[in-house]
């Protein structure tokens, strides 16, 4: 045997057990058998997101960008898709813990309505929108135009 094999630290490895997400030292990730009747898994929250860009114009590759909340070392990093008449408002809380900020009301002529992602996260203030996301999450929020806007 070489002789760098005297001083080598072996270790065996079950793949089976690598995902274990209760600890019992069996393996059990996710297959899409098991995705398919969970509304909650990650399958289906690609289905939802593709099926969100394929109705939405103003998520194809020709849509307008435009950041609207963007600091450095601050979250959410918000920003919006226009297309024609469509104005989506994206937001992105890629952090653990969540966060909050103050947008204009002019984004929006009236509570702008969830495509995808926390149902109440918008509250308007006397002249502002007050903006909220939990940790590790996102939206797609349409906003709505002012009557006899073009």
């Amino acid at each position: 045997m070489p002789d760098w094999s005297e001083k080598a630290v072996f270790y065996e490895i079950y793949p089976q057990s690598f995902y274990d997400s209760n600890g019992d030292g069996i393996g059990d990730r996710p297959d899409v058998a098991s995705q398919l009747s969970d509304p909650h898994s990650l399958l289906q929250r690609v289905r939802q997101l593709i099926a969100l860009r394929q109705a939405h114009p103003a998520l194809a590759a020709t849509g307008e960008f435009e950041p609207v909340y963007s600091k450095s070392g601050k979250l959410p990093f918000i920003y919006l898709r226009q297309s024609g008449d469509e104005k989506l408002l994206m937001a992105l809380n890629p952090a653990n813990l969540p966060c909050e900020v103050t947008l204009d009301h002019s984004l929006s002529a009236g509570l702008p309505e969830t495509r995808y992602g926390q149902p109440d996260a918008f509250e308007r203030t006397q002249s502002k929108w007050r903006f909220r996301l939990p940790g590790v999450s996102g939206g797609v929020y349409q906003c709505r135009r002012k009557a006899g806007a073009p």
